[in-house]
């Protein structure tokens, strides 16, 4: 009989700070984008305009490129 193995759910500190590293977080395995996931990233890099910032480089969730 084999185990399953459970994987870890990654905490929001262990997702990079890239919009690459954003995308690949939030894709689901049938390669849709999980908008949950999105939002429980916003705000880890300060806010812009009262918006949450998800990434310190790229395009962000705030509406801004850093």
């Amino acid at each position: 009989m084999e185990k399953k193995v459970e994987r870890a759910k990654p905490r929001r500190a262990d997702v990079g700070p890239r919009f690459e590293d954003v995308v690949a977080h939030a894709t689901t395995p049938s390669g849709a984008i999980d908008a949950a996931k999105l939002e429980e990233l916003e705000g880890r890099f300060g806010f812009n305009g009262g918006r949450g910032c998800d990434v310190s480089s790229g395009p962000c969730s705030c509406g801004a490129w850093h």
